[in-house]
């Protein structure tokens, strides 16, 4: 989850015209490639995690509830964090597709000047 987040600050620096070659070239050419290593990476995260948890313990049925608590809470916090990286910059990459620019969908494209108060 940290590489996501470097990531996204690395992608967040960009200016649009990088962004859209970027994410365009890098991303979602090669998606199976990183959904590929993002399962790999998960498994073994549980792995490790579980691992270290369950030091010194020999018995099945509490490794393996460990084991369930683990993906359960790792996996929701990683999908999560997944799920939230591909959204906010395939939004970004679609609006810079129809035409906008990051300076007019940063306020949500709502304009508060002619309302009357």
């Amino acid at each position: 989850m940290l590489g996501i987040y470097l990531f996204q600050r690395f992608l967040n620096k960009l200016d649009d015209n990088k962004f859209e070659t970027t994410w365009q070239n890098k991303i979602l050419k090669r998606q199976r490639i990183y959904w590929f290593s993002a399962m790999v990476y998960f498994f073994t995260a549980v792995t490790v995690i579980s691992r270290l948890l369950l030091i010194n313990n020999e018995s099945f049925f509490f490794g393996l509830l460990v084991m369930i608590f683990v993906l359960f809470v790792y996996g929701s916090y990683f999908a999560r964090s997944l799920l939230k990286f591909i959204g906010v910059n395939n939004q970004r990459f679609m609006m810079l597709k129809s035409g906008f620019n990051s300076d007019q969908f940063s306020n949500s494209g709502f304009s508060k000047d002619n309302v009357v108060g």
